[in-house]
């Protein structure tokens, strides 16, 4: 009998998403930093949500990991 597969964790998409658009908004940030000298502040908010989204990624696994810690009766 061959083994059953599960379905994928949606929290572990999220988190491939996240880490994905955190890659995204560094490859952007490099591009306004290097071509676009005129309009230094787009890099702020730009950090800011790079930031967001890198601690989003880190605190997904965290949190469900606990969550499933909890669950299990904490042993």
């Amino acid at each position: 009998m061959p083994p059953v597969r599960s379905g994928a964790d949606p929290w572990v998409s999220l988190c491939v998403l996240l880490l994905a658009l955190t890659a995204a908004g560094l490859v952007l940030g490099g591009v306004l930093a290097t071509y676009d000298w005129t309009t230094p502040g787009a890099e702020r908010p730009l950090f800011f949500a790079v930031l967001g989204t890198f601690l989003a990624a880190l605190g997904i696994p965290v949190v469900t990991a606990a969550a499933r810690w909890a669950r299990a009766g904490g042993r």
